[in-house]
């Protein structure tokens, strides 16, 4: 592949599955996307927020479902700068773009700029989400790999497909081809 987005779960930053980050998984992340970089791929990345927060700890608390899901929303631009720094400590360049307006921390989210950045061997990452409230970062990651024109989607988390409901939690959810 020339192009290909991978979806990343914020829980790959951490150990374990447990909250927050752990250097050594993110040097890990960071040594295998530099070795596609090295090779001319054009990489970019979305990346959840499940280290941080999960929607669960929301409505447990009785939270506005809207507000919990921009909360996850804004984790994943703590997990998308966390990762842009550690690649340019590894001397890879890398933006990162958001679909929620934050400037001047990260560029707003255009596609063609996306595009350009690749081109000229950045990472891109992409955070906020889709930048509306009830969709996963999954879907986010179907999103901007066809804005961006990638050849393939790579889905790097703890469920290993797309299904037609979290089969974590429901053990009738069917697998999609």
């Amino acid at each position: 592949y020339n192009r290909v987005l991978i979806k990343l779960s914020g829980e790959a930053l951490s150990s374990g599955g447990n909250s927050g980050y752990d250097s050594q998984s993110i040097k890990s992340i960071v040594s295998s996307l530099t070795d596609m970089v090295k090779k001319n791929i054009e990489v970019s990345l979305v990346v959840g927020a499940g280290n941080i927060w999960r929607g669960e700890i929301g409505k447990k608390l009785g939270m506005d479902s809207v507000r919990a899901d921009y909360m996850g929303m804004l984790g994943t631009v703590m997990n998308a700068l966390c990762l842009k720094d550690s690649f340019e400590s590894a001397g890879i360049n890398c933006i990162v773009q958001s679909s929620l307006e934050m400037n001047p921390l990260v560029e707003n989210f255009d596609h063609e700029k996306a595009i350009k950045r690749l081109k000229e061997g950045k990472i891109v990452i992409f955070a906020g989400g889709t930048g509306h409230p009830y969709f996963t970062t999954d879907t986010t990651a179907a999103l901007r790999g066809l804005e961006i024109g990638a050849e393939a989607l790579l889905k790097a988390t703890k469920v290993n497909g797309i299904y037609s409901k979290d089969p974590l939690k429901y053990p009738d959810a069917e697998k999609y081809q």
